[in-house]
């Protein structure tokens, strides 16, 4: 897999995958890397940040959204909010709970 689509290589049960499904799965993540303009191993932590930002905003702990978006700490979390949205994650619900929450 790695050969194919470089970073993914970890997925499980990916060698018995179709040939012509780890094709489209090549492009797919070639697009996507053109659109936002980056590799696929950030993919994984942009997906991770937005996973924590609405576990912020439905109310859990910055502790919690940390670890159940695999964050590991808070402070882990907290230093990617702040280099990518530049907010704390506490700022970041203070300002966008009651736009956002999901309901």
């Amino acid at each position: 897999m790695d050969a194919i689509a470089p970073g993914y290589g970890h997925l499980a049960g990916v060698d018995q995958v179709e040939p012509a499904v780890l094709h489209h799965l090549r492009i797919g993540l070639h697009v996507l890397e053109l659109r936002v303009q980056q590799a696929p191993p950030h993919l994984g932590r942009l997906f991770r940040l937005a996973g924590a930002q609405q576990l912020i905003l439905d109310g859990h702990t910055v502790t919690a959204a940390a670890q159940r978006s695999g964050f590991g700490n808070d402070e882990n979390l907290r230093r990617v909010f702040e280099r990518r949205l530049h907010v704390t994650p506490t700022e970041y619900r203070a300002r966008f709970a009651s736009t956002f929450r999901r309901r």
